[in-house]
């Protein structure tokens, strides 16, 4: 799965969006390969995860598999909840293709529609809550400003970038809920 933005949108929007699910994948510690605002045919930036080895969330119910889905979902979420968090606007998205993928593997792990809506609710506002962090939001701007400046990162650069921001040597992994 591609993380994504496919709305029409500013260069900065877009930087902001991208450098959300980037951040976010330190933190879950989710490695990719590149976060990018290079625009394809059916996106405008993206953000490419490394595969996790041996993993099948479609029948593994362990909890490393779980902790891994609430990860996804996490990272899935920052990338709309930075975008939301730079327009101050704090609304959940509707048409993201990161908000449909987040519902997948919500669906995963609940099991009616009601609770799925429920988890990704709460979800959404955890992972507002994470991103709205003085130090998390500054290590999004870092990233984002980087984003505008080379269009294209590394996973190295993003973390050496997020490292920085938070002035440490070792980027602390999140506990979901």
């Amino acid at each position: 799965m591609v993380w994504c933005i496919v709305m029409h949108e500013s260069s900065r929007s877009i930087a902001y969006h991208e450098a959300g699910h980037a951040v976010a994948a330190c933190l879950a510690g989710k490695r990719f390969t590149v976060v990018t605002i290079v625009p394809t045919d059916d996106a405008l930036g993206y953000l490419a995860p490394k595969r996790w080895k041996n993993f099948r969330p479609d029948f593994q119910t362990d909890r490393r598999a779980i902790q891994r889905m609430k990860g996804d979902i996490f990272i899935s979420l920052a990338g709309p909840a930075a975008e939301a968090i730079l327009t101050r606007r704090k609304r959940m998205p509707g048409s993201h293709k990161d908000f449909y993928h987040s519902m997948e593997m919500a669906s995963r792990l609940c099991g009616s529609d009601k609770e799925t809506n429920a988890y990704i609710s709460f979800m959404w506002e955890q992972t507002w809550n994470i991103m709205i962090l003085r130090h998390n939001w500054e290590a999004v701007k870092v990233v984002a400003k980087s984003l505008l400046r080379k269009r294209t990162l590394r996973y190295r650069a993003v973390r050496w970038l997020v490292r920085e921001s938070f002035r440490t040597d070792a980027i602390l992994k999140i506990d979901l809920l």
